[in-house]
């Protein structure tokens, strides 16, 4: 357990902010929501919002005030420049990701699953490549399946089903070459 209390504010909920919560609140920390003009912020929102009324020591986690970053807070992102995190090579997710930054904080050790939800979040692409030591792509792909379905209340076969659809989407799709790359044209879909 650390010694120091924090309020941790949280943005947009997904899998890695329930990660995030249940590991702050195991260390005795303070979680609340961010707001955004009285609704819980969205990835659209996560940036605009609301400045809590309890101040004090505070971690604000992919999210902040709409007035921009206040002095002594601790923010903790990897999203947009100037974040602890960005633009970390998928070799570094581990440092890079929100979840990591949050167990160093914590002194709190990974572990596989934590692993996974780190690089899931801050480069899947690579990960699926193999490019996050430490993180399987086919355990990542299992794990991924299994966490969708429980955080968005579907079943797993549903999740597999509109992944395979998605896939065959992408294979079907004529082909774009933008700059270097090779990639699917979904406009039309």
């Amino acid at each position: 357990m650390t010694t120091t209390t924090r309020l941790v504010v949280l943005g947009a909920p997904d899998p890695e902010m329930k990660t995030i919560e249940r590991l702050v609140l195991a260390h005795g920390w303070f979680v609340s929501d961010a707001m955004c003009r009285g609704n819980r912020v969205t990835s659209k929102t996560a940036y605009e919002a609301d400045m809590p009324v309890c101040m004090g020591e505070q971690v604000w986690v992919e999210c902040r005030p709409r007035t921009g970053f206040t002095k002594g807070v601790i923010y903790v992102d990897h999203h947009k420049k100037g974040d602890p995190g960005f633009g970390l090579p998928p070799e570094k997710y581990w440092e890079a990701s929100s979840v990591g930054q949050i167990c160093k904080m914590l002194n709190h050790p990974s572990s596989v699953r934590l692993r996974m939800v780190a690089a899931a979040d801050h480069c899947l692409g690579a990960a699926y490549r193999g490019e996050c030591p430490g993180v399987h792509p086919k355990g990542l792909g299992k794990w991924r399946v299994a966490s969708r379905a429980k955080f968005q209340g579907r079943t797993e076969e549903d999740v597999l089903r509109r992944i395979t659809e998605a896939m065959m989407l992408i294979r079907q799709a004529p082909k774009l070459s933008m700059g270097n790359e090779i990639v699917a044209d979904l406009r039309i879909y």
